[in-house]
């Protein structure tokens, strides 16, 4: 079964927000079964291995986290803060 937040990424094959669809969804898995403010390079040192091309770049996951909606066009992540910045999944009932 396909969630909600999958079906951004489903049947895509470029880059979306900087990262490949593989990637994306890497980030999107992970996140979505923690709760609390993740930082940008605990992220990182969890998906380092499961990653492969284009190396690593905290930018990058950064950018897709404020970047990405789902398909009511509210924002799944909440990125706050200077560097290291801190990212929060959003659940459904509390998505602007």
């Amino acid at each position: 079964m396909i969630s909600e937040d999958e079906l951004i990424l489903k049947g895509r094959r470029k880059k979306m927000y900087g990262l490949l669809p593989r990637q994306a969804r890497l980030v999107l898995e992970f996140m979505s079964g923690r709760d609390g403010e993740w930082k940008e390079a605990e992220i990182m040192s969890h998906l380092r291995d499961a990653w492969e091309r284009f190396g690593m770049d905290r930018g990058k996951i950064t950018f897709f986290c404020r970047a990405v909606k789902d398909i009511n066009g509210k924002n799944i992540f909440h990125v706050s803060g200077k560097r290291p910045r801190s990212i929060r999944w959003l659940p459904l009932e509390k998505r602007e």
